[in-house]
């Protein structure tokens, strides 16, 4: 279409496919002392991280993170003494538990576990249940599972698992029929779950986790993580690289190709076909139900756990290391439709220099009037390029403007009459 400037200006695709350069990148995240043992993904934007350490002799302390503007910044919400956590799960954006433990030396080697709630969004922390015994061998509850803001159940160190049903006012201790240390926990409903542990133990419930029944894998290697698409369809994974899969509902596993020895620590599925693992320096991801696996990430990055909260955005920590993606952990295209950026601004134009044509990227936090209004050395306006009312999301223009002289131009991106961003572009003839 010809406008009254003469310039030829087409709009080339209002959901375009997008480049992202990496798929995981390292966020910013001021963790001090703090193991990041857990993350959970409320939200494309939103994520908490729960954390801690042991002080000194006689002190452990747990810390919370979260970030609202999908990694951003990171803050510490809360912090707390007594026991650290190891694991964390929200059930909504402000309800939410986290599970840990404890080690004391002084005033005598002391072990203990804890169930920690909130109730707003992870500012405060009240102690669902705690307890502390004599011993040396750590007792942490490892894993936690709730189905709904009441009834949830937890995995633990020293072989048992724990249910509550009324938010953790009331807890009832259960244990398997082989007894062995728990590090994962899963429930699909309110009868059916499963658990994982060490020397390649799982086991199953279909009452509600007061029985179990155990199966052994084949390898006897300690399981790490356990979760569950479907009544049918579950995944595990631990040590040594081992990925398992089930079919029917864990009765019987099959080891899945890995691409990696690491130690494997988490697993997180967004459906039947496509997940992620996480270990040691690592993180491999799957489109298909884990008949091939993908090296996402590698580098040094020790992680305890990987969660989504979609198909695209998540986070995996460990360490003092937190790592975001906004492509499901894929170098390559994306459709941002899907992709909810942390700010408003131009993404340089390409090619740069050109001739005649080139293509203008931008993104919008929020929805609103966009236009993109280009400029002439001195600073005089020569053309609205663009203007529409738009949601979130990232947007190209593809602009030909082969009338126009050679030279350097400025074009800005303006949402809702405010000026967000300026970049400049050379024009070859």
């Amino acid at each position: 279409m010809k406008n009254v400037y003469g310039f030829f200006v087409f709009i080339f695709l209002l959901n375009p496919l997008y480049l992202f350069p990496q798929g995981w990148t390292q966020q910013n995240i001021a963790s001090g002392s703090n193991n990041l043992n857990s993350a959970y993904a409320i939200s494309p934007r939103t994520c908490i991280i729960a954390g801690g350490y042991i002080q000194d002799l006689a002190t452990n302390i747990y810390t919370v993170y979260r970030t609202t503007n999908r990694g951003v910044n990171w803050g510490a919400i809360s912090t707390g003494g007594a026991f650290y956590f190891t694991s964390v799960q929200f059930i909504d954006s402000l309800t939410g538990y986290a599970g840990g433990g404890a080690y004391f030396i002084m005033p005598e080697n002391m072990v203990g576990k804890c169930l920690y709630k909130t109730t707003n969004g992870g500012a405060n922390w009240n102690s669902a249940i705690s307890f502390v015994m004599n011993g040396s061998t750590s007792i942490d509850i490892k894993d936690i599972h709730f189905i709904n803001s009441q009834t949830g159940w937890t995995c633990a160190l020293d072989g048992t698992i724990g249910k509550t049903t009324n938010g953790g006012t009331n807890y009832t201790q259960y244990s398997t029929s082989t007894a062995f240390a728990k590090y994962s926990i899963f429930f699909i409903n309110s009868l059916t779950g499963w658990t994982c542990g060490a020397s390649g133990n799982t086991a199953k419930s279909t009452n509600g986790g007061i029985n179990w029944s155990t199966i052994q894998m084949t390898s006897t290697v300690t399981l790490n993580s356990i979760y569950f698409a479907d009544a049918n369809t579950g995944y595990v994974c631990g040590n040594g690289g081992f990925i398992y899969k089930t079919t029917n509902g864990g009765a019987n596993w099959t080891m899945k190709p890995s691409i990696s020895t690491a130690n494997m620590y988490s697993v997180h599925f967004y459906n039947a076909d496509k997940g992620w693992v996480a270990g040691t320096n690592v993180v491999l991801g799957t489109s298909n139900g884990g008949n091939s696996w993908t090296m996402q990430f590698t580098g040094t990055a020790n992680l305890n756990s990987v969660h989504f909260c979609d198909s695209l955005n998540g986070w995996a920590t460990g360490g003092n290391k937190v790592l975001g993606s906004v492509t499901g952990g894929w170098t390559g295209v994306l459709q941002p439709g899907n992709y909810l950026p942390s700010e408003s601004r131009l993404i340089q134009n390409y090619p740069n220099p050109f001739n005649s044509m080139t293509k203008v990227k931008f993104q919008m936090l929020n929805s609103g009037t966009a236009q993109i209004i280009i400029y002439d050395i001195l600073g005089k306006e020569i053309k609205i390029l663009f203007k529409k009312v738009l949601t979130g999301g990232v947007y190209e223009v593809s602009v030909k403007l082969h009338e126009l002289p050679s030279g350097i131009y400025s074009y800005s991106l303006i949402i809702d009459g405010v000026r967000k961003d300026t970049r400049k572009f050379v024009l070859i003839k």
